[in-house]
């Protein structure tokens, strides 16, 4: 469905969030998707060069620790089983997959933090106000119920100033336009939200925050890549 509003893109009919913590967890349905992708030639061409997604997943980590460089609290809301930041900083993290939780939780322990194993904006609740000067929402949104909700929530979290680095399938892509149903971008029942830079610019501006665009070449990657300053 697309909002005749603000322009959203989103699926009509939703799993709740019970879902996704256990029977519709991402690792659970990554098999699955896997297997709908096989059929297809362009699926075959994509294995045969996954090689470069190693280069892809040190770009964005890097991406990552250069943009939060400064100690402090530091928040990835669906923090899957990594932990993506850098050495020195105090890493907090909240996961909806109870399996993906239980990888993670050393990590997180290790370095001074811990993991919350709740939806985002439940989990969001538990931190004080104030309490993280930078958020990692990576190949996330996408996925979240109550986008709006999360990003209000997150703003009081954030320190002024604070900085969440989001990455979210860009449905704007030229990729969208040339492969249609076969985009690497659809992902069904866990691909809730399909976001363009406008449409989250506006969710962005409308509650609180300020997107500046980190892609280098807007509309030639299947991902957006975006800083949201907290004002």
């Amino acid at each position: 469905m697309r909002c005749t509003r603000c322009e959203m893109v989103y699926l009509a009919r939703s799993l709740d969030n019970s879902a996704l913590t256990a029977d519709h967890a991402w690792e659970k349905t990554h098999a699955k998707e896997n297997e709908r992708r096989r059929k297809h030639l362009i699926y075959r061409i994509d294995q045969a060069t996954r090689f470069r997604l190693r280069f892809g997943n040190q770009a964005d980590k890097s991406w990552v620790r250069q943009a939060i460089a400064t100690p402090g609290n530091v928040l990835d809301v669906g923090c899957g089983s990594s932990c993506r930041v850098a050495p020195g900083i105090v890493p907090f993290g909240i996961e909806v997959s109870e399996g993906l939780a239980k990888m993670a939780e050393p990590k997180y322990r290790a370095a001074g933090g811990r993991i919350v194993v709740a939806p985002a904006e439940q989990g969001l609740a538990q931190f004080e106000d104030n309490f993280f000067s930078a958020a990692v929402l990576r190949s996330y949104l996408e996925h979240e119920l109550k986008p709006r909700e999360v990003l209000a929530q997150l703003r009081r979290k954030l320190k002024a100033g604070g900085i969440a680095l989001v990455k979210v399938p860009d449905f704007g892509s030229v990729g969208r336009h040339v492969m249609g149903a076969k985009w690497c971008g659809f992902r069904y029942p866990d691909h809730l939200n399909y976001f363009t830079e406008a449409t989250l610019a506006g969710l962005a501006k409308a509650n609180g925050f300020r997107l500046e665009r980190q892609n280098l070449l807007p509309r030639l990657n299947d991902n957006l890549y975006a800083k949201l300053v907290r004002l």
